[in-house]
């Protein structure tokens, strides 16, 4: 069993997407995007669902900044950005560039917000462009 009831994984849904590269190089940040390949994220969701749940610790500033964007503190895209600046201060030279998504997702149970947070390998899902567009693969 996951973390997410059935009612909730039956109507999951993107509301906010954002899209921080992630590498050796300085980090820029990325304004919130569109949403893209909704189907496709939200199948991955769900199927990181029937995984081990893991918690915080109480003094995580990732926790924190998910709290200050679900609580309105914090817009969207201003604590996507803070949370993609602090995945990739901790990315090191030993990691695989990729792209790291955060996702804030809705359900149809009342007052129920839900943050996704993945990082996947450009070989995986994305592959950048020269003209600085992305195709996800699916």
């Amino acid at each position: 069993m996951g973390f997410l009831t059935e009612d909730e994984l039956s109507s999951l849904r993107i509301e906010n997407m954002a899209l921080h590269a992630v590498s050796d190089d300085v980090f820029m940040p990325q304004p919130a995007r569109e949403v893209e390949q909704a189907d496709f994220f939200v199948e991955r969701i769900r199927e990181t669902d029937a995984a081990a749940v893991f918690s915080f610790e109480e003094e995580s500033l990732t926790k924190t900044q998910i709290e200050r964007i679900a609580k309105g503190e914090d817009d969207f895209e201003t604590g996507a950005q803070n949370l993609a600046r602090e995945f990739a201060r901790f990315h090191d030279g030993t990691s695989r560039k990729g792209a790291f998504f955060i996702f804030e997702l809705a359900t149809d149970v009342l007052k129920t917000k839900i943050y996704s947070l993945i990082k996947y390998d450009y070989e995986e899902v994305v592959e950048q462009t020269e003209g600085n567009q992305e195709t996800l693969y699916g």
